[in-house]
């Protein structure tokens, strides 16, 4: 079983609805390929909630593509994990993949950055 170990865990007031294990920024929305990360939202958080994120240690992120263990992974625009390149690179990178993932939808475990 998969399991996420929180070492530091952040609040921050929901923008929307935010999903368990989706990116989340500092302003409480769902991260995208442009925002900046704050950290994986740790429980399903209605709008305008205390959600809690764990910012730092590892987390259970949904990937959006396939993702080999040991990838740099960044936010995509719905706030899943996918794999980073050399044009994402200037983007906020999530942290180090644990898991590998074979298609968009698995749940892995990711070192945060």
């Amino acid at each position: 079983m998969k399991t996420a170990n929180p070492l530091l865990t952040l609040s921050v007031k929901a923008a929307e609805n935010l999903t368990k294990n989706l990116c989340v920024t500092n302003t409480g929305e769902i991260a995208s390929a442009q925002s900046t990360f704050l950290g994986v939202c740790y429980a399903d958080t209605d709008q305008n909630e205390e959600a809690p994120i764990i910012a730092k240690g590892t987390a259970l992120c949904i990937a959006s593509q396939a993702i080999t263990a040991g990838s740099v992974v960044v936010a995509d625009d719905n706030g899943k994990v996918a794999p980073a390149s050399a044009t994402t690179f200037t983007k906020d990178i999530v942290g180090l993949a644990q898991d590998e993932a074979a298609a968009d939808g698995d749940t892995i475990r990711v070192l945060l950055r």
